[in-house]
């Protein structure tokens, strides 16, 4: 079962989804990120049975944790096939690596991607306010990386204030649902609130979606 979004969340990604990305439903939020994943890794999946002979790649069921380890190699072909560790993505270790992206936004550093955010074949999607979709050849960590300089250079801030985590999905991924508070210069502190993911192959996050 999805987790409970709480109802601050519930009222800001009903006001967000009214304007513009009407898809982006509040009783779809979750789902939606999992059924592209699931699209992903049946592609996955079928290119490692074949180069590497792995025949049960996909076999994580939704709320198990993922088979622990970080690499499958042959020592024929020498591809490798990255698997989920899932004491990189567990409740505590989602908050903390979200609590470290806040913290780096609001330093102004240059690392907040490289640091927190996954490589580019665990991406799912970033809609945040103000975020423009990259198109080619910019690639999303690149934008994010400017999106995130941007906000700091405009005055933007944020303060951590809970996340609830929810479960490990068959593409080793853990779902959350989060509150910050935002404010820009010396304006008050408005609530601000989304859905996202953290990756169980380097615990980075993978997926954010948010409403301030």
């Amino acid at each position: 079962m999805d987790p409970e979004i709480p109802h601050e969340l519930d009222q800001l990604l009903r006001r967000a989804a009214e304007t513009p990305h009407r898809d982006l439903s509040v009783d779809t939020l979750w789902r939606r990120s999992t059924r592209r994943r699931s699209a992903k890794l049946g592609a996955s999946a079928m290119a490692a049975a074949c180069v590497v002979g792995l025949g049960v790649f996909a076999a994580t069921s939704l709320g198990d944790s993922p088979k622990t380890g970080r690499t499958s190699q042959s020592p024929s072909t020498q591809a490798v096939v990255e698997t989920p560790d899932s004491a990189l993505c567990t409740p505590a270790a989602a908050e903390a690596r979200l609590r470290t992206l806040v913290n780096e936004i609001n330093a102004g550093g240059t690392k907040a991607v490289e640091d927190s955010i996954s490589t580019p074949s665990r991406l799912e999607f970033f809609q945040l306010p103000g975020f423009e979709q990259p198109t080619a050849p910019t690639t999303l960590r690149t934008a994010l990386s400017a999106y995130f300089q941007k906000l700091y250079a405009d005055g933007d801030r944020f303060a951590f204030v809970s996340l609830t985590a929810g479960p490990i999905d068959s593409s080793g991924n853990r779902g959350f649902s989060f509150r910050f508070t935002h404010s820009v210069g010396n304006g008050s502190a408005q609530p601000a609130a989304g859905t996202g993911a953290v990756d169980c192959y380097a615990g980075k996050v993978a997926a954010l979606y948010a409403a301030w």
